[in-house]
């Protein structure tokens, strides 16, 4: 019985191109997703960048206070700390009550601790009411992005080339070599005195010029997962200025949006300060932004109007 070839994923210029595009999309969204909240007053041993990193790829996290002072934390000057706060990646299980909340969380970490809680001594936060990560929107809107901008990239190499030719098989080869160099945008092409020329041929393509639009597209799409995060833009592509109403209405969608993620937080705020004598609180980056700063808008006079 023969040897069974292995089979090896050829990753072309092309797909390799793809991949680049959605996760440039993907990691750009994904930062301000991350960037969005400001936590105020957490204890030292609690990291937000990593709060929010749960929340975005899990939905919830755990806070508790750990007495045991496991050496495993790896935490600078922890048996300096008579209280040590811990907020970390959990599990949610147990019965559940009469709101269908779960009341027992294990918290489980890659370095091996480990601890049980439940709803006497803990408090989980959620990413948003509906209990769900943030990376489902991200990963909805990275594709899109990606689709588009990788069109464009085709329409752009379309224009540049609005040439389909053809030849033979014994020219193939050689063509494709030239043809690399062409696209490589050299600024002259090199072919040897024995080049065959008579088996090629050129075929208009009449690549049309969709550019543009696809650009207004893709910014429309940002502008969207933008305004979805509460992050202000000019989420209109008019090119003039927009009326007293079409501004409110946009404010009052921004805020909204900020209040998805915001309120979740909020909630457990309140809680751990509570059950733990804390005062942490958490905010919108930047709440004093252009929706609440001086900037009057710009009416717009009905054509004929004085």
């Amino acid at each position: 019985m023969g040897k069974k070839k292995s089979v090896l994923a050829y990753q072309t210029p092309a797909s390799s191109r793809n991949i680049n595009a959605y996760w440039h999309y993907y990691n750009m969204l994904k930062e301000y997703a991350i960037n969005m909240f400001e936590w105020i007053n957490l204890p030292d041993t609690v990291d937000s960048r990593y709060i929010e990193l749960m929340l975005f790829d899990v939905g919830y996290v755990c806070f508790f206070e750990d007495s045991s002072l496991n050496n495993n934390l790896l935490l600078p000057n922890i048996k300096d700390m008579k209280r040590v706060y811990l907020c970390l990646q959990c599990s949610l299980g147990g019965r559940f009550n009469v709101y269908n909340l779960p009341t027992y969380y294990q918290i489980v970490t890659p370095t091996g601790y480990t601890a049980k809680r439940d709803k006497s001594n803990s408090v989980v936060i959620y990413n948003n009411y509906l209990h769900q990560p943030t990376f489902k929107i991200v990963e909805f809107y990275a594709y899109r992005l990606f689709e588009i901008q990788r069109t464009i990239d085709v329409n752009l190499v379309g224009l540049r080339h609005p040439v389909l030719f053809t030849t033979n098989e014994e020219q193939l080869l050689s063509f494709k070599n030239l043809w690399e160099q062409v696209d490589n945008f050299e600024p002259f092409v090199l072919a040897t005195d024995d080049f065959n020329t008579d088996g090629i041929q050129a075929i208009q393509t009449g690549v049309s010029n969709n550019t543009i639009e696809l650009q207004n597209l893709k910014h429309q799409i940002l502008n969207e997962a933008l305004t979805l995060f509460g992050i202000n833009n000019a989420n209109t592509d008019k090119k003039e200025r927009l009326v007293t109403d079409e501004v409110n209405a946009n404010n009052e969608q921004l805020l909204m949006s900020r209040q998805v993620m915001l309120n979740a937080r909020k909630q457990a705020c309140e809680e751990i300060n509570r059950m733990f004598g804390l005062n942490i609180d958490v905010r919108f980056r930047n709440e004093v932004t252009e929706i609440e700063s001086n900037k009057e808008p710009i009416q717009i006079k009905e054509s004929g109007e004085e």
